[in-house]
């Protein structure tokens, strides 16, 4: 299993850039609700939802993965 960490933006630029266009434009069109959900610390709620809208397995490499984008991105 990969568990890599993002520690600084060279990591983040080798990233797939796939995940973070898609991440981008489920953060645009969900800002409002992100924000609010992140404003009450609800972040299991967030990653739920992300891997929902990614169709991963949630102690999959690819969640993983998702999750470290949108913590670099949001």
């Amino acid at each position: 299993m990969r568990n890599k960490k993002i520690t600084s933006f060279s990591d983040f630029k080798r990233m797939d850039e796939g995940i973070q266009s898609d991440l981008k434009k489920y953060i645009k069109k969900h800002k409002d609700e992100l924000e609010s959900l992140a404003d009450e610390d609800q972040w299991d709620d967030i990653y739920n939802q992300l891997y929902t809208e990614f169709d991963v397995e949630p102690n999959s490499s690819k969640a993983n993965d998702i999750k470290q984008t949108f913590d670099f991105i949001f």
